[in-house]
């Protein structure tokens, strides 16, 4: 049981770091418009989704995809458009501070983290993967209950994350010249483009 917590945590928390991301990006820019709450709504919100199918892996989401193949080259495509939706407005026009907007959209910020993880079929392919490689070593048993657990310490490991990255931001900001990290985030919104075609490509 506590293995499963340990592991979950880790997963999600050095899961989220690379920054090319699609989230990554959203948070850190949000960031950079002084818009930390949305950010971190928008991590929490892809936290859930993230939880839910590490505990699907971890329950046996593997199984779901051998009898139904198409699930994952069209989650790709899906996922593949978000991504090059996002990364052209952000390439386009980066945000600007304004500390106003802080208010509005709660629910939204929440639901576009949800969905934007829900549709990434890396999620599933590489929890399917870690719980297979845990089974593998023997560190993890597969008890359907421990799935909740496994599942739950991933979400808490990438809210960790992202708002570990919101903390740096906000506090390594006013260090950086004011075009810098609108530079930073067209620099991020390019690459999000690229993964998207990447994606798009290998459906």
């Amino acid at each position: 049981m506590l293995a499963a917590i340990i592991v979950g945590f880790i997963f999600g928390f050095a899961g989220s770091m690379p920054v090319a991301g699609p989230i990554a990006v959203l948070v850190f820019s949000r960031a950079v418009a002084l818009r930390y709450a949305t950010g971190l709504r928008i991590a929490i919100g892809a936290a859930v989704s993230e939880g839910i199918y590490a505990g699907l892996a971890y329950w046996g989401v593997s199984e779901l995809f051998e009898r139904h193949p198409y699930i994952i080259p069209a989650s790709r495509l899906v996922a593949a458009a978000i991504m090059m939706l996002l990364g052209a407005k952000l390439f386009l026009r980066p945000p600007r501070p304004s500390a106003t907007e802080e208010l509005r959209g709660r629910k939204r910020a929440l639901l576009l983290g949800f969905t934007i993880s829900a549709v990434n079929p890396t999620l599933i392919a590489t929890y399917t993967v870690v719980v297979a490689m845990l089974l593998g070593t023997g560190l993890i048993e597969i008890e359907a209950w421990h799935s909740l657990l496994f599942g739950g310490a991933a979400a808490l490991g990438t809210i960790a994350w992202f708002a570990s990255l919101l903390i740096m931001v906000r506090r390594y900001r006013s260090q950086l010249s004011p075009e810098t990290l609108p530079r930073l985030v067209k620099i991020m919104g390019a690459a999000l483009v690229v993964t998207g075609l990447v994606f798009a490509l290998g459906s």
